[in-house]
């Protein structure tokens, strides 16, 4: 299990960046997506650098967690909140 940004307050980050998650199974995607969006201001933006499976995934836990606008661009999947 992640341990969650406890420390981060709701809605305290622009952005939240991510590099190279390849060994991320569906449920570790979810955590991931639901703590970037909980700490993400409105109109924030989480941008996830991924290899080609795994950008599947973390796309649909994007879109899971609430974030708008999910697209892959190359290898990054990016979304708004």
């Amino acid at each position: 299990m992640l341990k969650p940004w406890t420390t981060l307050p709701d809605n305290s980050m622009e952005a939240v960046i991510g590099n190279n998650l390849p060994a991320f199974n569906p449920t570790q995607c979810q955590q991931v997506a639901s703590e970037a969006y909980r700490v993400l201001q409105p109109g924030g933006q989480m941008r996830v650098w991924t290899q080609a499976g795994p950008a599947s995934t973390m796309k649909a836990a994007m879109i899971a967690a609430g974030f708008q606008d999910v697209f892959t661009k190359d290898l990054t999947v990016i979304g708004t909140k």
